[in-house]
């Protein structure tokens, strides 16, 4: 899962994560993985593992502005709380990708088997061993990071053709970042 870039707005990312990450559950469903259409694929670094709580995770804390620099000049993120997650948005203040969206949303009770789909299908596969699964619409791309059965980490960029290009990126950053699951 590697993909993501184009503009967007705080209003823009906000529509997003609402419409994509309501309280139903989307039917996650296998699909077979290829890396060039921006579908989950395995990488090396194993983070699978057992159960493991959500709770204590700050979203702000996942990335820094720093981190996010080859697409853009990032402020430092902002908490939101919204869709039933715990979130926090990056927005690019200038660079190439001057606008680009960005939000990684804690979610303590919905699993990657309940991500809604954006109207693009759902995929599921890996990150490093771990579940995930990607939905994405015109512009927008979620990419769903498995923190156990029940929970998980979304990361969603709103960024135009280059949006699953640049989640796949961003997820990469988050996952070794996260408890095992």
């Amino acid at each position: 899962m590697r993909t993501i870039a184009t503009t967007v707005t705080p209003l823009a990312v906000a529509l997003l994560v609402l419409t994509a990450c309501g309280g139903e559950g989307g039917t996650a469903r296998p699909t077979e993985q290829n890396p060039t259409t921006g579908s989950p694929t395995s990488a090396s670094s194993p983070s699978a593992g057992g159960d493991t709580s959500a709770a204590g995770l700050d979203p702000c804390g996942l990335l820094d502005p720093a981190e996010l620099a080859e697409f853009g000049t990032f402020s430092a993120g902002r908490p939101v709380n919204q869709g039933g997650a715990r979130g926090c948005d990056w927005i690019a203040d200038r660079g190439p990708y001057a606008g680009l969206g960005v939000g990684v949303d804690i979610r303590d009770a919905q699993g990657v088997d309940e991500v809604n789909d954006l109207g693009d299908g759902v995929q599921t596969g890996d990150i490093n061993e771990r579940p995930a699964a990607q939905t994405s619409t015109l512009g927008a791309c979620i990419i769903a990071l498995s923190l156990g059965e029940n929970a998980r980490a979304d990361v969603s960029v709103n960024a135009g053709e280059r949006s699953c290009e640049i989640a796949d990126k961003v997820a990469g950053i988050v996952e070794p970042k996260l408890p095992e699951s």
